[in-house]
């Protein structure tokens, strides 16, 4: 062909040396891989060495040692997955449930990984097992399926998981779910039903999350587990409710609300395991010691909540009735503990429960916890008891933890001022009017805002002084076109900087200078405007300018309008964005 197309010898022979070259490197870099060895040491069988050599544009001589070699690594694996195989059915314990893989490892001198990738679960006779359920996980292999994750695989994948699963002695698809469970956390129907039954044959919290290490805390385990529980009624009671609307008889018109169980008679059905607790309690009351519910809780089978709802037995319980001078603190911080650690925020406590941890009878139950929600019925008693307290200098904060905890010093002021403060400041009359409108003509002009007050307040008396302050500035204001508040510049100059840096309010200063708020902050608001006017001058800008060139970092906005003069914080900001904008530094 090279001579078809006029190639002289010389060319033919580099052309020719080109191949060669060519085709020697290219059988330099193949690497057949073991797992492909034997397909194509059984194609060879059916088509011929030149042929592979043509379709791959190598030397025969190249491909059939690529071969060898990929067989002699072949077979090397095969001889090594037999080893690492054994070493772990060797090292089976039946402790773990599964193969000591640290110890395989070391034994073989590799990776933990390579191992792993080396086990042949078909040679072996350690069979992986299944666990599915929450419930069927030991805290042991819970942590070592995270320490193995966490310390040996960054991306997991499919193939991955299934390492894990080898490592575990388990399923790869239940270890990715509770995997997944560990690091998310979450209340699920079966992480409930797990927690539930071991709620019945543990005793507390703190052995249900050493049992179950999936959440930070028995604290919140315990809050999840109830909130699930509390949506898992409520669901289940609204099913229950459109069930019921659904086989009405009555058609053409909506069913009534069915009726409340307590109101209409109907019996509320209490649960089997009621009268094995009566039973149990009413056992231990009669050997004269008091109730053990965890006891109780263990004999029956349930959780001592749940014992505590069901439980029915009234006999021998005391009374407790609200009173201002006999509320207890203690008696109160013991409700709140119970509440706490039982009923999760948005649950409705259980009056009966309570009723039978305090051994109180369950009405005088109710009103504490109504009690403690702020639920205060004011009578006469304890609104004359607050009253004396008040007059002889009690705090109203002391006051309000004396009656309830939850209510405070704001909540006592409330009262006092709806139900027991003084009649409302009456109105100026006409009379009046006209005289504080007559001592403001004469007087508005001659008097320091002090003075004129205390002049208008002898003749108005015990007027409304807000409104009285109100009309003291619309007389000043109409007849000397400007606000009935006078100060020095300096004073008010230093007022708007105290607003401005936070260091006071317009409230304190009104109360100060025996002024109205609205008339002061109209007041310091115009003369804000004149302290610190829009407009940006020229020589402004530039001390802005060199101040930004100045300092690179994070900008003191006081500082830069202190060193400007006549401009606020927020001016500076906002020119420090147009600057930026228009690209001069």
């Amino acid at each position: 062909m090279l001579r078809v197309l006029g190639i002289g010898p010389a060319r033919r022979a580099g052309a020719v040396f080109a191949q060669r070259r060519f085709m020697a490197a290219a059988a330099a870099e193949i690497q057949v891989l073991a797992d492909r060895a034997s397909e194509c040491l059984k194609k060879t069988r059916a088509v011929p060495w030149y042929t592979m050599a043509k379709e791959h544009m190598v030397p025969t001589r190249h491909l059939s040692r690529a071969f060898e070699e990929g067989t002699a690594v072949r077979r090397h694996w095969e001889f090594q997955a037999a080893q690492i195989t054994a070493l772990a059915d060797h090292l089976y314990s039946e402790e773990l449930g599964r193969a000591d893989w640290g110890a395989v490892a070391r034994e073989a001198e590799m990776a933990l990984v390579d191992c792993l990738c080396l086990f042949d679960p078909g040679a072996s006779r350690i069979q992986p097992r299944s666990k599915p359920a929450v419930g069927d996980w030991t805290p042991k292999e819970l942590h070592a399926l995270h320490s193995v994750v966490v310390n040996n695989f960054a991306d997991m994948g499919t193939s991955e998981w299934q390492l894990v699963g080898v490592y575990m002695n388990i399923e790869g698809r239940d270890c990715r779910s509770m995997f997944g469970l560990i690091m998310n956390p979450c209340m699920r129907e079966d992480v409930f039903e797990a927690v539930r039954d071991c709620l019945a044959k543990l005793p507390g919290w703190d052995d249900v999350q050493a049992r179950l290490p999936i959440f930070g805390s028995a604290q919140s385990l315990q809050t999840a587990y109830y909130k699930y529980r509390h949506r898992r009624d409520q669901s289940a009671s609204r099913g229950n409710q459109d069930s019921r609307e659904t086989a009405s008889p009555t058609k053409g018109r909506s069913p009534g609300p069915w009726p409340d169980p307590g109101a209409s008679g109907i019996p509320v059905q209490p649960p089997p395991y009621a009268a094995t607790v009566d039973q149990e309690v009413r056992r231990q009351l009669q050997q004269g010691g008091k109730v053990d519910w965890a006891r109780v809780g263990s004999v029956v089978g349930e959780s001592q909540l749940r014992c505590l709802e069901a439980c029915r037995v009234d006999e021998s319980k005391a009374g407790w009735t609200y009173h201002p001078d006999t509320f207890s603190e203690l008696e109160a911080s013991r409700v709140k503990r119970f509440v706490s650690m039982n009923y999760p925020r948005g649950t409705e406590p259980n009056a009966r429960a309570l009723s039978n941890f305090l051994w109180i009878h369950e009405s005088d139950c109710a009103s504490m916890l109504d009690l403690l929600r702020g639920r205060i019925v004011w009578d006469n008693y304890a609104a004359n008891r607050i009253v004396n307290l008040r007059d002889r200098g009690v705090p109203l904060g002391r006051i309000a933890s004396l009656i309830s905890p939850v209510l405070t010093a704001k909540g006592m002021e409330k009262f006092l001022r709806d139900k027991l403060g003084p009649e409302k400041p009456r109105d100026m009359t006409a009379e009046e009017m006209d005289t504080v409108s007559a001592i403001v003509k004469e007087y508005h002009q001659k008097l320091a805002p002090n003075e004129l007050c205390t002049k208008v307040r002898e003749s108005v008396g015990d007027c409304d002084w807000t409104k009285v302050l109100g009309y003291i500035n619309k007389c000043a204001g109409r007849l000397s076109k400007r606000d009935a508040i006078w100060l020095r510049d300096a004073d008010a100059d230093e007022m708007v900087r105290k607003i401005l840096a936070g260091k006071t309010r317009i409230p304190n200063l009104a109360a100060a200078l025996d002024v109205s708020k609205g008339a002061l902050n109209v007041y310091l608001k115009a003369h804000e405007r004149k302290m610190f006017p829009r407009e940006w001058t020229l020589e402004e800008k530039e001390k802005a300018l060199e101040y930004f060139e100045k300092f690179t970092g994070a900008i003191d906005w006081d500082h830069m309008s202190r060193h400007i003069g006549k401009k606020t914080p927020r001016q500076c900001r906002t020119m420090y964005k147009e600057l930026r904008r228009m690209g001069l530094f």
